[in-house]
This record gives structure tokens, sequence and C-alpha cells, in this order.
């Protein structure tokens, strides 16, 4: 029994809350209203019919999730590179989960969790026989048995433990909360949650896997080991490093980086909390209301309706009755703010919040301004990339396939179109000699001015065998 295999570490404690906030706020309306007053505390005096209306008349304002939706849309507006000539993997290029999901959906997923809390994990494993038997990759292929990906999100992995191996920082445990779900013993149509804890470590120099399963519904820290450890093996011999792979925003350590939306999302909540306040005041001081002076009704539930086809006559000649009209500055302040803070949110990255300036400026100062202002996206594209080549590399060892295999995430994300002069020109060179017909394709590539469908071989041999347009 252990008590503490699913506690997280203190770092993981510091971190979470900033996750939730990224999470939350990603997620929009729904999350954010339904965190209640975590995000939008109740105005001195008010009951919960009057709060949540309160909250209601606030709305929500998606600045975040645009923005993560607009930089992901620069990264994939061309699909990922996956360079693998070999025999072998075309299985796992195609379903790289066991669960259907693609190499460049596995791209995405990690993207997501990466932009979202700035940190993630991937774990290479295999699929293992029914008898637990150790099979050779001869076997495995035979029996259709091979290694795929799991990705872990920042908040799946409770803790890591690093000790100096051949005087070198190494990874020794990960412990990587995982939820399951089953038919209830009592009822077969409701399923049960259950967590457990997979413990990757080295064990005398050795990787191993050990599960511990929650015990009681009622105490998160009852745990308990289930069997004996596992000890994955590569064509018979056992690993001496774990198959997990960090990717973070800034490297591969397994350390934490600041969630790359968070000052984004915090405004976007300070966005949430100054327009209720607004929008409160616009409801009480739009509203016509009626204020009756200099008469002193008896009745207590005298109505007084208001319309053109209603007369209120009053008895004494001091009476008055009048509407009341807001003329503070109350609200034009907190309108000022909100417009002040949308602004700050198109400053940290939400840039499809902000007009565009129409001065001329000149070309090649505007994208050295714009890749200055991508060069955080680029940070992270580059780590999926290579964390993903890292953890892709592992499963084509563990799989026995021959030759490399990379992944590449596109970092160009101001399309630039080269124009037909540029081309021309490019092409007089070629003709002069003075560059390769495989440069000359390279340039059309990069200038997006060719069918990314099409590969080079299968372009040259169209041109052998295909006359030009009218010269047939």
């Amino acid at each position: 029994m252990s008590s503490s295999v699913a506690l997280p570490e203190d770092a993981y404690i510091e971190q979470e809350p900033k996750w939730k906030l990224c999470r939350d706020v990603l997620k929009g309306r729904s999350a954010i209203h339904g965190a209640g007053t975590q995000y939008l505390p109740k105005l001195g005096g008010q009951t919960t019919e009057e709060y949540q209306a309160y909250q209601q008349r606030a709305g929500w304002y998606g600045a975040t999730d645009r923005t993560a939706q607009s930089l992901k849309g620069m990264v994939f507006r061309k699909e990922p590179d996956v360079k693998y000539e070999g025999p072998g993997l075309d299985e796992f290029i195609e379903d790289a989960t066991l669960g259907g999901v693609s190499l460049a959906g596995v791209c995405n997923m990690v993207f997501d969790e990466v932009i979202a809390t700035g940190r993630a994990g991937l774990l290479v494993d295999h699929q293992r026989s029914e008898e637990g038997r150790r099979l050779s990759v001869a076997e495995a292929r035979q029996r259709n048995l091979r290694a795929y990906l799991q990705l872990y999100s920042a908040e799946q992995i409770l803790g890591f433990r690093t000790e100096l191996v051949n005087n070198k920082s190494t990874v020794v445990q990960v412990r990587l909360l995982e939820t399951n779900e089953q038919l209830s013993d009592s009822d077969e149509f409701l399923k049960e949650t259950i967590r457990q804890v997979r413990v990757l470590e080295l064990a005398e120099g050795i990787y191993q896997q050990r599960v511990f399963r929650q015990t009681s519904a009622e105490s998160e820290a009852a745990y308990a080991q289930v069997g004996e450890p596992i000890i994955p093996r590569r064509n018979g011999e056992t690993f001496k490093h774990i198959p997990f792979y960090f990717i973070g925003v800034q490297d591969l350590e397994p350390g934490y980086d600041k969630p790359p939306l968070e000052d984004l999302a915090e405004l976007n909540v300070d966005h949430y909390r100054t327009r209720a306040d607004y929008k409160h005041g616009l409801h009480f001081t739009g509203l016509p209301t009626a204020v009756i002076t200099g008469h002193k009704d008896d009745d207590e539930e005298t109505e007084y309706r208001i319309g053109s086809a209603t007369a209120w006559i009053f008895p004494d000649p001091e009476a008055d009755a009048k509407y009341l009209e807001f003329t503070g500055g109350g609200l034009s302040e907190l309108r000022e703010e909100l417009g002040s803070i949308k602004n700050d949110m198109a400053t940290l990255g939400a840039r499809m919040l902000a007009t565009e300036k129409r001065a001329a400026e000149a070309a090649e100062s505007h994208i050295i301004k714009r890749t200055g202002e991508h060069s955080l996206l680029a940070a992270i594209a580059n780590n999926v990339a290579e964390g993903l080549t890292l953890a892709c590399e592992e499963v084509r060892e563990w799989t026995g396939a021959p030759g490399e295999i990379s992944v590449h995430l596109n970092t160009d994300f101001l399309p630039v179109e080269m124009s037909t002069k540029e081309i021309t020109e490019l092409w007089g060179v070629t003709q002069a000699g003075g560059m390769l017909f495989d440069d000359y394709l390279f340039n059309l590539r990069q200038g997006e001015r060719l069918d990314p469908n099409i590969d080079d071989d299968e372009r040259k041999n169209r041109l052998e065998t295909s006359p030009a347009p009218g010269l047939e």
C-alpha cells in the first residue's frame, strides 16, 4: 500500500493553478462561468439569483482561444513533414497511438498541450503478448504487436527524479497519472473511472514499469501495486534508459516552463470582470426608473403602470413624477478600460483583435518585426518536432526498421509567394548554368509556387514525358 505515489511534487503544485487558468480560459464561457466566484467575485450583498444574472450579463470574450487557434494555424498551415523512406513504419505513421491517431495527428495534440500549459510528455511503449512471454522483433511482427506513442499532459506528469549517471544528469523515475474506465461490478450499464499511477524507473540501471491502482474511491491516497514490475525488452535486450520524452516551450528538459498563454489568459479574465461591472452598470442605469414625489398613497398595493394609455392623477398639486437619468462618468471609464485591456491582449499575441496600421511600412522591416514576434512560436514548433523525432526514432529502433525517421513542423508562418519576375530571373540563371535544376525547384518550393503533393522525382518525370502546353 502506498500513500504518496499519487502525490504531485512541489513544483507541480506551484504550476497547477496556472495550468487550470489556461485550460479554463481556452475552454471558454462554460468553464469560466462554471468556476463561479473563482474568476468573478460576488458584489457585496448579492443573492445567488442576482449573482447568476450578473454573471450571465458579463458574457465572455474568447481572445485567448482565438489566439491559440491562430498560432496553431500558422504552424499547421503546412502538413507536418515526416521523413522516412525505409520499410516497416507505414502502419505506425498511419496510426501512431494504436487508437487511430496518425503521427501528424499526434503532432497536433502535442502542440495543443505545449501551447496550453508549456509542458507535455511522450512515452514510447510496446504491445505485449497475452501470455507475457518475451518476444523477438520477428515474433512481434508476426503477431502484429508493435511500438506506439502515448501522450501525457502536464497534469498527468506527477513528478520526476534525476540522478547523475556517468557524470550526466539522467531521469531515473517518472510518475504518470492515468485513468481507465471499466464497467461497474454492480450495474452492467454504469462505468467507473479507475485512477492509477504508472511509475517508469531505472532499477539498478534497468528500465521497468510499476503500476499502482487506487484501492478506495473515498481515499485518493490509497494505492496498491498491481502485479509484478514490467520489464520491457527490445529484441530480448533490456533498456538502459527510460523511453519518455519531455517537451517544453524552450527545450526538452524535464523542468517546468511558463505557459505561453498565461499572461494573455490573466488579461482575458481581467477583461471578463471589467465587462461584468460595465454590463451590470448598463443594466441598472439604462432601464427607465420612475420617481414620484409629493404624493402619499395609503394603499401600498397600488400599481402605477407606464404607457401612453395610462395617466397618473394626484390630488396634491405639489406632487411630481419624473424618470431618473444616469449622468455620471463611471461607465465611460469602464468602457475605456475595456478598450485598454483589448489593446494589451493584442500586444501579447491576440493580433486578430487589433486593427493593422495602414501607414506605409517597408516590406523588409515589416518581416523582421513579425519574425521577432513569432520567435517563441518557432521555438515551440521546433521543440515539438525534436521531441517527436526522438520518440519516433525510439519506435523505429524498437520495431527494428532500418534507416532514420524525422519530424519537422512549419516555421514559415508568413506566406510570401514568389513573384513571376523572380521565377523568370531564377530560370534564366538555371538555363545559364549558374544554378542546378534541383536548386531551382527548391526555391520555387520555398516561394510556395509548387504543389506540395507532388515530389521532385514525379515532377521531373512529368516534365520529361509530358510536353509543355501548346508545344504538342
